[in-house]
């Protein structure tokens, strides 16, 4: 398995945004445990989206994050549609626009 195309895939953020089925995460999960890169990729996306929701202000967390979500958003219309919604809702807590 190629780690790297793995983490690249964006699959790793859909996981931590809870947004696969169950036997998708289950994957992820024997994964992680396999791989201990994938468990700091994880760790680092939840890092990004806390900042994010805490350092609302500060526009490099949000750019940040925001670059992620435009590399899931092109995977898929589906995708497209859960990031877009994850955006929305992020919108809501952080009380500003937030578009892809």
């Amino acid at each position: 398995m190629n780690l790297q195309d793995y983490i690249d895939s964006g699959v790793l953020e859909l996981y931590a945004s809870g947004l696969l089925n169950e036997q998708e995460m289950q994957e992820v999960d024997r994964l992680v445990a396999r791989y201990p890169e994938l468990e700091k990729e994880l760790e680092d996306f939840y890092t990004m989206r806390e900042e994010v929701i805490k350092n609302s202000a500060k526009d490099s967390s949000l750019k940040r994050l925001l670059k992620t979500a435009r590399e899931l958003a092109v995977q898929s219309e589906e995708i497209r549609a859960i990031i877009g919604n994850e955006l929305k809702q992020l919108s809501r807590i952080l009380k500003i626009e937030i578009t892809l």
